[in-house]
């Protein structure tokens, strides 16, 4: 019985929790930053008790809300460190990181290396 629940989490963590979550983070048309969404935000929107959400989120994802936020906004900034020209300084702004410093430590922290650096290699 135990695994059919677990399934049934999953399940609803892929189809409903997780597309609605990166909905409120990334605008879709013009790869916007909305802002932040925290977990007892996505919960209170969801109707699930937080430990709930984020017991639910580590099992089907393996990573925590913080985390996984983490890497979907570096994987955002690699993206649009090769596809756009714009100053980093723009970019930390339309990541929705509060400043440049904070956005390179965290970048650096991830990828090994700095946003300046991750452009000139590639």
């Amino acid at each position: 019985m135990d695994e059919i629940l677990k399934q049934e989490m999953q399940k609803e963590l892929t189809t409903r929790i997780l597309p609605y979550w990166m909905e409120r983070m990334v605008d879709q048309e013009n790869g916007g930053f909305y802002g932040r969404i925290t977990g007892q935000e996505l919960a209170a929107q969801m109707n699930l008790g937080y430990e709930t959400l984020r017991k639910q989120f580590k099992s089907a994802v393996g990573l925590s809300i913080g985390q996984y936020s983490i890497r979907v906004r570096v994987n955002r900034a690699k993206s649009l460190l090769l596809r756009s020209g714009l100053p980093l300084e723009t970019l930390a702004v339309q990541l929705g990181y509060p400043d440049y410093f904070s956005f390179c430590k965290q970048f650096k922290q991830h990828t090994g290396v700095s946003p300046a650096q991750f452009r000139r290699m590639n």
